[in-house]
């Protein structure tokens, strides 16, 4: 039957809701999910565009989508799994190469940048589709509020500073990407140190209005990292809890001041202060072997599915 029109879609959603999950998705379907899902009007008509620009289109191509993948051990981990993988990270760009392009079209931030991370989502495979963004989070963390002065009143921080913009359009673009996860019925991993600040930023707190926003820790130490640095995930899935492994024992912190990833100091005023170090950058690194994480991750793929 043909659907209603463009102002009723939000009425067939729990209609496009019941069809089955292994269906292939069809375009009036995804708008359908993010009117229901309340994403703004222009993110709409971006997934609109790109869905009908030449050479876009929606597809059933990957199972596994990457975003901020940098050296991609968990795709590694499920390609070596049977899955079908894609990645993106801004340093993937051959800028070795003359392509005649003005923008990084593998920048999140730039306009061909986010047009291709919706048109790789749009390429996902219905029923069985895993998406995982590491947003970078070097103005959301806890080592960096001198700086951005985020805090809990004011998420959004220093917007007089360029590096506090850039970070809080990141996370916009993010959310985004993730309600478009969502409207396509799939799975979405969403990670981040365990201090981090994005959890009190609006648009997120706007994803936790419009659906279940489940949340797990687990310390990078478990899973092959030499820093037992604590980081957290958030997922439309309740499955996610099985990144936990246990409480942090037996370990004992390293004195090896030359190789810290953050040092200490006391302001004028008498108040101390954290900087980090060359080395903190390295933390966010699992171990050589990727030992559980990526595995962990093809383990319960299956299980986690496609709906929360």
């Amino acid at each position: 039957k043909p659907l209603p029109h463009i102002l009723g879609l939000a009425e067939c959603c729990k209609t496009l809701v019941a069809l089955s999950l292994t269906a292939m998705k069809t375009i009036p379907e995804i708008i359908c999910g993010l009117c229901a899902l309340q994403a703004p009007a222009d993110f709409v008509l971006a997934v609109l565009l790109v869905c009908y620009m030449p050479g876009g289109g929606i597809s059933e191509t990957y199972q596994w989508i990457e975003f901020f993948a940098g050296r991609a051990r968990a795709t590694l981990s499920m390609k070596a799994a049977g899955y079908r993988c894609a990645r993106l990270d801004v340093a993937y760009f051959p800028k070795q190469v003359d392509l005649g392009m003005n923008t990084n079209y593998f920048d999140i931030l730039s306009t061909s940048g986010f047009a291709t991370c919706i048109g790789v989502l749009l390429s996902g495979k219905s029923g069985d589709l895993l998406v995982l963004l590491g947003m970078k989070c070097s103005s959301w963390s806890r080592v960096n509020i001198g700086t951005s002065l985020r805090s809990i009143c004011c998420p959004a921080g220093d917007l007089s500073k360029l590096n506090v913009t850039m970070a809080n359009c990141m996370a916009a673009r993010t959310i985004l990407l993730i309600l478009l996860v969502s409207a396509l019925k799939a799975t979405w991993l969403l990670e981040q140190p365990f201090q981090s600040m994005l959890r009190y930023y609006g648009r997120f707190r706007h994803l936790t209005y419009v659906m279940k926003v489940y949340e797990a820790s687990w310390y990078m130490l478990h899973y092959g990292a030499s820093s037992p640095k604590r980081h957290v995930m958030f997922s439309n899935s309740p499955h996610i809890n099985k990144l936990w492994v246990s409480r942090l024992l037996g370990w004992k912190k390293s004195n090896n001041v030359e190789t810290k990833p953050c040092r200490t100091y006391h302001d004028r005023s008498g108040k101390k202060r954290f900087v980090g170090t060359r080395f903190l950058k390295g933390t966010e690194t699992l171990g050589s072997p990727c030992v559980m994480f990526g595995p962990s991750c093809s383990s319960f793929s299956i299980e986690i599915g496609t709906a929360p």
